[in-house]
This record gives structure tokens, C-alpha cells and sequence, in this order.
């Protein structure tokens, strides 16, 4: 059970050691030879450490009242609780089995001003930053190589439009979105906002969306008063 490159997305393309959050990738420390810890995912895949009371989400966790969940992230440095995972399930739709969604992973990496401390050498790309990360196994593979992604890092807290940002709310991320399995209720997608940041914690907004869109106008989903798609 031991840990796998952490990618990133280069435009179109995985780069194999592309994220530099993690030393599974390419780090880049700053300043040199200090610690650079791991992403989320990576933490979680070898139990290192684990969601925050309540963060461990999945379609259950969700109704279409209820769709807006909030937490606060501590630190990676501060807590072992120090993420948020969401795993909305494998959707199978007339047979046909989509592929897997992504487990989502948000963390939030602040730099240790103790030499030596964990995180020290916290890249300033990073610093007091919310990530989302993406892993497509579970914590016991251990026998196929599933890569950790980088979907995104905030700018402060504005996400690259690139990397799944809104054009006109960049504090807001939005995943890939796998039409819902009415069947089983899993699918669906999730939109992340940073409500708040300082040195200690990050306050997120975990939104799940139902669908792309509220409804044609007049349709029995515009008028139910659910925000489907936030």
C-alpha cells in the first residue's frame, strides 16, 4: 500500500510528476531541501490523515433541499482532520456504466515559519491556498497504478479558469459533471467556493449539483424551488 506518482493536468495531458504540492511530484521547495509534505490524497491513501467531522461525503450526504454543505479546513499542518473528500459513486445508466467520478479531495496548505516544521518548505504557489485533488482508487489498491491529480489551486482565492474557474466568479470550482442515476442517486457533480482564508483554516462551500441547468422555463424543475445546478 504505498503511494503513486502525483500528476497534474498540462493542458491536455497528464505530466506524470506535474504536481508540485506533493513530493511524489516534481516539488519544488522553497526554500530548497525544507519540507514539502503531502496533497490530501495522498495523506488519505496511506492514513496519514483524514476528513474533518462530517467530511467524508457522498450522494447520501445530499438531498436537492439540501445541496450546500459548509466546513472549515484546518491546515494540513494543524490537524490530521484536515480535508474534505467527496465521492459521489459509479453511476450505471440502461446497462452502461459511466466511468468512475472522481474522489475530490480539498485540502488547505499553509507555509510553517519554523525551519525544518512541517510544510516549510510550502512553495509560495501554495501558501494559505485551497486545493482540490483528484484520485480515481481506493485507500487498499495497491496493485494498479492510479495517479493523484492537481484539478486546481486557488490564486487567493481565485481558481484558473483553465482549471475549472469561473469566468465570472473565480472563487468558485466546478468539477465534471456525470448525469445522476435515478436508480441509485449517485452522479451528479460538485461546485467548491472559498467563503473564507487566514493562516490557521479555510471555510469551503461544498455545493452538488443535480444538473447542468434549473429547467427549461415553465418546467416542473424551474418551478420546484431546488437550485439544481447552484
Amino acid at each position: 500500500m504505498g503511494l503513486q506518482h502525483a500528476a497534474a493536468m498540462q493542458g491536455q495531458w497528464y505530466e506524470e510528476y506535474g504536481d508540485k504540492s506533493d513530493p511524489m511530484g516534481d516539488t519544488d521547495a522553497a526554500p530548497k531541501n525544507a519540507p514539502q509534505c503531502h496533497n490530501p490524497a495522498s495523506n488519505w491513501k496511506i492514513n496519514w490523515a483524514g476528513p474533518v467531522p462530517g467530511g467524508y461525503l457522498t450522494h447520501a450526504s445530499f438531498t436537492p433541499r439540501s445541496n450546500r454543505l459548509t466546513f472549515t479546513i484546518p491546515a494540513s499542518s494543524l490537524s490530521d482532520q484536515n480535508m474534505v473528500v467527496v465521492d459521489l459513486g459509479i453511476v450505471t445508466r440502461n446497462g452502461t456504466k459511466y466511468p468512475r467520478l472522481r474522489k475530490y479531495f480539498l485540502g488547505y496548505r499553509v507555509r510553517n515559519t519554523t525551519y525544518g516544521g512541517y510544510d516549510s518548505g510550502l512553495n509560495n504557489w501554495f501558501n494559505q491556498k485551497v486545493t482540490v485533488h483528484a484520485f480515481d482508487a481506493n485507500a487498499i489498491d495497491d496493485d494498479v497504478m492510479f495517479w493523484v491529480n492537481t484539478i486546481y489551486h486557488s490564486a487567493g482565492p481565485r481558481f484558473g479558469v483553465a482549471q475549472g474557474g469561473h469566468p465570472i466568479f473565480p472563487d468558485v470550482w466546478t468539477s465534471p459533471f456525470v448525469p445522476v442515476d435515478a436508480a441509485t442517486g449517485r452522479g451528479g457533480g460538485i461546485r467548491v467556493k472559498v467563503v473564507s482564508r487566514d493562516a490557521v483554516e479555510a471555510v469551503v462551500e461544498v455545493c452538488r449539483m443535480y444538473s447542468e441547468t434549473e429547467g427549461a422555463p415553465a418546467s416542473p424543475e424551474c418551478r420546484d424551488n431546488f437550485d439544481r445546478d447552484w
